[in-house]
């Protein structure tokens, strides 16, 4: 499993990088994990990001940070990040990342990473605590605006209800069109 988490951006990087979020849109879709359906298995908002001239600072960074944490990555490509904005009742059950439709395969090639960062100061919000598990230990991730974390696709992980506040984040997925790895850590 690829675990790895370190505050990348600035309070001030981060404000930037919220001044390109506009016009979310409601997300609500089912969900299964380990044999069980959830009719509802998230609820927040969506936001998607494609990385121009002006804001590939961000992805570059991004690609500095996958370099500098030796996890083997060598991007071949941008991909495009999608915003997450979650606000008090919203949530998302414990899932993978590795939703490998033949259309999305097609499309996007195999997710193999995702990398999220925190881009809400976590005294903004209650709840909505994000966390991972390695086997059945349960990890929560750090809330510190800024934080960038990579794991697996395959690692099951969860935001959990938002009590109070607004919880938001960016979230890329790394596939096997725009990344390819330079050793056996996936």
């Amino acid at each position: 499993m690829i675990f790895k988490q370190s505050v990348l951006f600035t309070k001030e990087e981060v404000n930037s990088i919220l001044s390109y979020m506009n016009e979310e849109e409601d997300i609500s879709f089912k969900i299964k994990y380990e044999g069980i359906l959830y009719e509802k298995g998230c609820s927040g908002t969506s936001k998607r990001l494609d990385f121009t001239e002006e804001n590939m600072w961000i992805f570059e960074k991004i690609k500095k940070c996958t370099n500098d944490l030796n996890i083997g990555l060598i991007w071949k490509s941008v991909p495009f990040a999608t915003f997450r904005r979650y606000r008090e009742g919203d949530f998302f059950v414990k899932h993978t990342d590795d939703l490998n439709s033949d259309s999305i395969v097609k499309k996007r090639g195999v997710r193999v990473l995702t990398i999220g960062i925190q881009l809400s100061d976590e005294n903004e919000y209650e709840g909505g605590d994000f966390l991972v598990w390695d086997k059945n230990k349960e990890i929560y991730v750090d809330k510190t605006i800024g934080n960038i974390i990579m794991y697996s696709t395959n690692v099951p992980h969860e935001v959990t209800k938002i009590k109070k506040g607004t919880r938001t984040s960016l979230i890329l997925f790394a596939t096997d069109k725009n990344v390819k790895f330079n050793n056996a850590l996936l």
